[in-house]
C-alpha cells in the first residue's frame, strides 16, 4: 500500500497491473493504454493500507484474465515514466550503454537489449561475449544476454561488481 496510483495497462499484447511508481518504465518503450483502478468495482472491501496486492491488484488481474480487457476497471489515464533511465546510443558501429544496477551475485545489469555483438569494452578492457556464465574460464569477466533480455557483465564464479566500478561501456557490433 501507498499513495501511488494503482493502474492497469495494456501494452502490445500484454496486461500489467501495479502502482504507477516506475516499475513498468523499462517495459513501456512507447505510451501504453492505462486506466486508474483505484475505484474499480471488484476491489476487496475494506481495502487495507498495506495489502494492495491482495485487495486491489489481485482482483483486477483476475478480471482482466477473464474478460481480456481493462476498460471496465476505471477511467483512462496517461502513464507517466518516473525513473530517469539512460538510453543506449548507437554510434560508429558500436552501442554506448550504462550499467543500471548490480544483482545479488555481483552481475552488472545494463540498459542495452540483447543483440548480436562481437565484444565489449569497459574501462578500456576488452570483454568477450559468452552464451552462458560457465562458458567463460573461472574468474574471467564476460558479457552475456541475461534472462530479462538485457546484456549483463559477469565474472564466472566471481563478482563483476568487485572487478569494475564503471558506469558505462561500449559494445562493438
Amino acid at each position: 500500500g501507498s499513495s501511488r496510483l494503482p493502474i492497469a495497462c495494456k501494452y502490445k499484447d500484454y496486461f500489467f497491473v501495479g502502482p504507477m511508481n516506475g516499475i513498468f518504465d523499462m517495459v513501456f518503450e512507447e505510451k501504453p493504454y492505462c486506466v486508474d483502478i483505484s475505484n474499480h468495482p471488484y476491489i476487496l472491501r475494506p481495502t487495507s493500507n498495506t495489502f494492495h496486492g491482495r485487495d486491489i491488484f489481485a482482483p483486477a488481474s483476475a478480471w482482466i484474465h477473464k474478460l481480456r480487457t481493462i476498460d471496465f476497471l476505471g477511467p483512462k489515464i496517461n502513464y507517466q515514466h518516473s525513473l530517469d533511465i539512460p538510453k543506449p546510443v548507437l554510434k560508429d558501429n558500436a552501442i554506448e550503454g550504462s550499467i543500471l544496477f548490480y544483482d545479488r551475485f555481483g552481475n552488472a545489469i545494463t540498459n542495452v537489449g540483447c543483440t548480436k555483438i562481437k565484444y565489449a569494452f569497459i574501462e578500456d578492457k576488452k570483454i568477450e561475449y559468452f552464451e552462458y556464465f560457465s562458458q567463460a574460464p573461472k574468474n574471467t569477466p564476460g558479457i552475456t544476454c541475461g534472462s530479462f533480455g538485457y546484456f549483463e557483465f559477469f565474472i564466472n564464479q566471481g563478482s563483476f561488481k568487485e572487478f569494475s566500478y564503471a558506469k558505462s561501456f561500449k559494445l562493438i557490433l
